[in-house]
């Protein structure tokens, strides 16, 4: 006969045998088992919180990302040196380039044709200064050669030590509204 079956009728609730057979390693095993399924108890709870945290925290992501291809409007990030590290949305990019074409590059590397250099210093200035910026009206020639007009707020981004990290805001083409 097989261990098993020879163990079987010591290990039934009752029956003498069990400490007998397994003698002090019987209240460790007994121990951890307990520790498990009250560690495991009490660990869920929080990791359940943690899940359904970052299951509504994509939802959103998906709802906004949603939005924004359904929109004329997108979201845009930079960086701490003013690059475009992101953008997502239907209007970007709206020349018509791919988006890998405005990744890396600051907002005056862009062919716009319509600030001068002194508004284009003074929207820097701002931009240095870490401060947010409504409505720059920007002008940028399509893949088609078509002029659009794009309007363009942002607002500064800081870590949670209040660093500096870049800035976000959303763009849309206005070239209808614009154009009358």
């Amino acid at each position: 006969a097989s261990l098993f079956a020879e163990l079987l009728p010591a290990l039934r609730p009752g029956v003498p045998g069990v400490y007998d057979l397994l003698g002090d390693s019987y209240r460790v095993i007994a121990f951890v088992l307990v520790y498990c399924a009250v560690f495991h108890q009490a660990a869920r709870g929080p990791y359940r919180d943690l899940y359904l945290a970052q299951q509504q925290a994509a939802a959103s992501e998906a709802r906004v990302q949603a939005l924004l291809e359904s929109s004329t409007d997108w979201y845009w990030e930079q960086d701490a040196q003013f690059r475009f590290t992101l953008i997502q949305g239907w209007g970007a990019p709206v020349s018509g380039l791919p988006h890998g074409m405005y990744i890396g590059k600051t907002r005056w590397d862009l062919p716009i044709d319509n600030l001068s250099v002194q508004e284009w210093q003074a929207h820097r200035a701002a931009l240095e200064a870490h401060l947010p910026f409504q409505d720059l009206l920007v002008r940028i020639a399509d893949r088609n050669g078509d002029l659009r007009w794009v309007n363009v707020s942002g607002k500064p981004r800081f870590d949670q030590d209040g660093r500096f990290q870049g800035y976000y805001g959303v763009g849309r083409d206005i070239t209808r509204i614009k154009d009358g």
